[in-house]
């Protein structure tokens, strides 16, 4: 088993190129995965894709990092998502997100969800983010701090970044308070001043 698992959304990213698309793999916690990965680290990713051939690519593309994939889950009937970057005249990036119907939002409820939580508790070291709990349902968000828990108490440590993005939250208080549960579950937290200013936090000292 990896000794470090991420837990979250990898997602189709287009990128505007001299007037052209081209098509690459994003999502913070699939970033991550990556950086440890080519810093050395042993590392899985726990997370949902479909059976299309895009979704083959982002696997195929995990397997290049040397990225474990025997923690992504097949969804039947979801594709992974997507989102395309923007750039204005100034150089600002703008994204437009395709995520709600992604296979990594029923990645908890899929039944082979249970070996790969089995293999998963036994990381020495998990990490996920706010998106990661963002995505998903009330029952997921549960069982991947279920999954927090279980990790720790088995001698692993548990890393959170408190990556706030508030079109996938029904209000800020329904963030700040999975937020201060995933805190709550970890043994690192990362949190970003300007995410936690817009969850309500007045300053760094504060933070």
């Amino acid at each position: 088993m990896a000794r470090i698992v991420l837990v979250g959304e990898a997602m189709l990213e287009l990128s505007e190129h001299r007037g052209a698309w081209r098509l690459g793999y994003g999502g913070d916690t699939f970033n991550t995965a990556v950086h440890l990965a080519r810093a050395g680290h042993d590392v899985g990713y726990l997370t949902a894709a479909g059976t299309d051939p895009l979704s083959a690519g982002l696997k195929a593309r995990l397997s290049g990092e040397g990225i474990s994939t025997a923690l992504v889950l097949d969804h039947p009937a979801r594709p992974v998502g997507l989102y395309a970057i923007g750039t204005d005249s100034q150089g600002e990036r703008s994204f437009t997100y395709w995520r709600e119907g992604s296979a990594a939002r029923e990645m908890f409820a899929l039944p082979a969800i249970e070996a790969a939580v089995q293999s998963a508790r036994t990381a020495e070291l998990l990490g996920f983010s706010l998106i990661s709990l963002a995505i998903l349902p009330p029952p997921g968000r549960e069982a991947l701090l279920a999954l927090a828990r279980e990790v720790r108490s088995r001698g692993g440590q548990v890393a959170f970044d408190g990556n706030y993005r508030a079109r996938l939250w029904d209000a800020p208080g329904e963030a700040r308070e999975w937020r201060d549960r995933a805190i709550a579950s970890a043994d690192i937290s990362l949190p970003t001043l300007d995410d936690e200013i817009a969850l309500g936090l007045p300053d760094a000292a504060a933070v």
